[in-house]
């Protein structure tokens, strides 16, 4: 029979093993699209400019001059490759950010678990309840409920070395 503790250590594990996984895959798929993304670019420029002229201070620059009427596809390209390189970018830092939301939903559930197991830590809380809000409750079971979400609350929006010290405790 599985403990609360464990169920919450496998899925915590399997989520960010996910994570694991698919960015390399995800990584890869960006950086061909950017690839691809620059090549159309500069193969249209290089096809239908009328002239170009390379910078002399920055010799990897180079202006094209076009007629008019390319200058929405050109646009479009231009677009496109600088949303790839932008992709390339935001998406590992959101797996950053996903990282830190699954931790923090992990940390919250583990000490769900661990206030369910030992009831009698909710105890040993300094939050204060006042009058009005002991009345919204039926039961005391409701109130030590309540309590908890705003133990865990509290200890989720305190940083991470924070929670750590607040476990070691």
């Amino acid at each position: 029979m599985s403990s609360p503790f464990s169920n919450e250590i496998s899925l915590f594990y399997s989520n960010n093993r996910g994570l694991d996984t698919t960015l390399p895959f995800i990584a890869a798929v960006l950086n061909t699209s950017r690839k691809q993304a620059r090549v159309a670019l500069k193969s249209y420029l290089e096809k239908n400019a009328i002239r170009k002229e390379s910078d002399l201070e920055i010799p990897s620059v180079t202006t094209y001059i076009l007629p008019a009427e390319h200058g929405l596809h050109v646009r479009r390209l231009s677009i496109r490759a600088s949303s790839a390189e932008l992709a390339v970018h935001k998406v590992p830092e959101s797996f950053i950010v996903t990282l830190i939301s699954q931790y923090d939903a992990y940390l919250g559930n583990l000490v769900k678990a661990l206030y369910l197991k030992k009831p009698e830590l909710i105890n040993s809380s300094e939050k204060k309840m006042s009058f009005s809000e002991m009345n919204a409750f039926s039961t005391i079971d409701d109130a030590r409920q309540f309590a908890i979400e705003r133990e865990i609350d509290a200890l989720i929006r305190e940083s991470h070395a924070e929670q750590i010290a607040w476990l070691e405790r």
